[in-house]
């Protein structure tokens, strides 16, 4: 695996080519895929980070529990 979390694309003779990844990445996009994968749930991500790169994020504190 490389140590720069960059796929490794295998490809074979006689069979599809595979992707080797790490877990972490793999379970990164898993999550992205699960929550892009609902159209309004999608709308409302790419809307919250164009208000963020539009500079109108606001920082909060966690709240302890």
């Amino acid at each position: 695996m490389n140590s720069d979390s960059v796929p490794l694309l295998v490809t074979r003779q006689n069979n599809a080519p595979v992707v080797v990844m790490s877990l972490d990445d793999f379970r990164a996009y898993e999550a992205t895929f699960h929550l892009l994968a609902s159209q309004n749930n999608a709308q409302r991500l790419n809307s919250a980070i164009a208000e963020l790169r539009a500079g109108r994020g606001t920082q909060q504190n966690l709240i302890d529990e």
